[in-house]
Order: structure tokens, then sequence, then C-alpha cells
């Protein structure tokens, strides 16, 4: 089943592509391009999960790093001096909430290429670990220019900001975004399922 939805992200991120060859206009490009991203993300889970043994949970840490390259190499993040700090537990998370944590992740990482170095070179954390037996805390942090001056999460309507809104509420978790030398997001959720750490 796993290897399906993978095959059909792959023909949907086909689509997204031969669409973009006929597109002129800048911002629908980077839409698709963004669009390309989300079901990158989403396609990545699915491959994690039809190669492992275990196809009701994910292997986090191993998933995140790929994310953190993909989307490196996609906008040249490398190039334009930014690195990316990972602190990862190795747990396994379970599937019906890898998909909105990789898509929470995916806009987070984007957004912070995107807009958080204009102008200097920089950093980008990720970490991701257990509070308790029952919690879980996704963090994502630059170094960059930070947020806006009068910035209003609840106020903020763009569609990233209104995605990792509404991915936040579908994990029942507790989404904040602030400046913290730079833009700190952190989310805490409760894990649907048991899950435990992954032994080397």
């Amino acid at each position: 089943m796993h290897h399906r939805v993978k095959n059909n992200l792959q023909i949907v991120m086909s689509l997204l592509n031969t669409q973009s060859a006929f597109l002129k206009n800048n911002a629908a490009l980077a839409a698709i391009r963004e669009s390309q991203n989300r079901v990158q993300a989403i396609a990545l889970i699915h491959q994690k999960l039809y190669s492992s043994s275990n196809v009701a949970f994910i292997d986090i840490a191993v998933y995140i790093s790929e994310l953190v390259n993909y989307l490196a190499d996609c906008y040249d993040a490398h190039e334009r001096g930014i690195r990316f700090e990972q602190q990862i537990e190795r747990v396994k998370i379970d599937v019906a909430q890898a998909v909105p944590v990789g898509l929470m992740l995916n806009e987070a990482i984007t957004n912070a290429i995107k807009y958080a170095f204009p102008h200097k070179r920089g950093y980008i954390n990720i970490s991701l670990g257990t509070l308790d037996d029952n919690n879980i805390m996704l963090s994502i942090a630059d170094n960059g220019i930070g947020l806006p001056q009068g910035f209003d999460i609840k106020e903020a309507s763009s569609l990233g900001m209104e995605m990792m809104k509404a991915l936040s509420k579908q994990l029942g978790g507790n989404f904040k975004m602030e400046n913290s030398e730079g833009v700190a997001i952190t989310l805490v959720f409760r894990a649907e399922k048991n899950f435990g750490n992954i032994e080397n």
C-alpha cells in the first residue's frame, strides 16, 4: 500500500513539474515548487515505511535528515552559507502523525531558508525529543533577521502559516513562534500511540 501511495505521489510531482514548464510567472513557479516540496515531504515518509519491516511507525531521525538534505539542495542553502544543526532523538512516530510532522518541518525549514538570511550566513537548528512517556517536542530555530516588528501569529495569514496552525491543531499540539536571536518555532504534541527509542 505504501509503495502505491509513494508511486502516486511521484506522479503528482511529475504533473507539477510538467505544469511548471508552461509557466512564465515567477510567483506561480514558486508556488508550484513549494507544492512539489510538500508532496516530497509526504513521499519520503511512504518511502521510509515501504523499506521498513514496521509499516506503522517511522524512524523520525532518518526522515528529518533526508528532508533537510532535500530542502537544502532545492534552495541552494549550502552555497548561501546556511548550515544545519540537528539534535534528533531516534524515536518511532506513528504514521498518522508523521505526515503532519513532516509537513510542519517542510514549512518551517523552507521559510527559514527563504527569509531568515537575506544578506548573511547563518544556521538552522532542528531538534526533536521526548519530554516524557507521552509528549514530543519539535523545534526549528534560526539565527536570522527574526520576525517583523509587531508580528502576531494569530493574525498571520500566509499559506505556510495557516498550514502550520492547521497541522499543529491536527496533532493536538501547542504551537509557538517567537523571536529568539532569530525565529524559534516550537511544537509540543502528545504521541498518538506508544513510542520508544530505536536501538542503534
